[in-house]
């Protein structure tokens, strides 16, 4: 639902549908079923985007966040890249400021771009636009530190490492071994 409010405005820019509800769902996840559910969502899906890097190349062009697709068709650059490496980035983006604030930013950028079809640059310029209009200068340091560049066109996994809770894991293990 949500990568239909806000749609991207051509295939080189699927992260911003997918990512977002990718991330939104997750967010949705932890809470109806507590932060555990929605840690080990991420992990799974932090797996999954290991597995589909390996598979396609981690040098490859088509494991950047927003792919090059000039003379490709769309269907061939299809993976699990722009749900995961782009839900990543918003978690990521969560991290660095705060869920509170990334919650009003994801209510300012639906209000903003809703009926509208998008590029990454629209989406890098709200938040830089939000960071620099609605957050204390420490915030829009932390938001400028972020390696916007690296995130959307190196390819490969997220230039960021993450930590996720890893209970909901060893219970899941343990329930296994059972």
């Amino acid at each position: 639902w949500s990568g239909n409010l806000v749609t991207a405005k051509n295939w080189e820019h699927f992260w911003l549908n997918e990512g977002w509800t990718t991330f939104l769902e997750r967010k949705i996840v932890g809470r109806l079923n507590g932060e555990d559910a929605r840690q080990l969502s991420c992990v799974i899906g932090y797996n999954n985007l290991g597995e589909d890097v390996a598979r396609i190349g981690a040098e490859s062009p088509l494991t950047s966040l927003v792919p090059d697709l000039t003379g490709i068709d769309p269907d061939d650059s299809y993976s699990r890249i722009p749900y995961e490496k782009g839900s990543l980035l918003l978690y990521h983006l969560e991290q660095v400021l705060d869920p509170v604030i990334l919650k009003h930013i994801t209510k300012m950028y639906v209000l903003e771009f809703q009926g509208r079809s998008i590029g990454t640059g629209d989406f890098y310029d709200f938040i830089k636009h939000y960071a620099q209009h609605y957050l204390d200068e420490n915030a829009e340091k932390r938001v400028n530190s972020i390696a916007w560049d690296v995130w959307f066109k190196s390819p490969g996994m997220p230039p960021v490492s993450f930590s996720f809770s890893e209970q909901p894991q060893k219970a899941a293990i343990e329930l296994a071994e059972r």
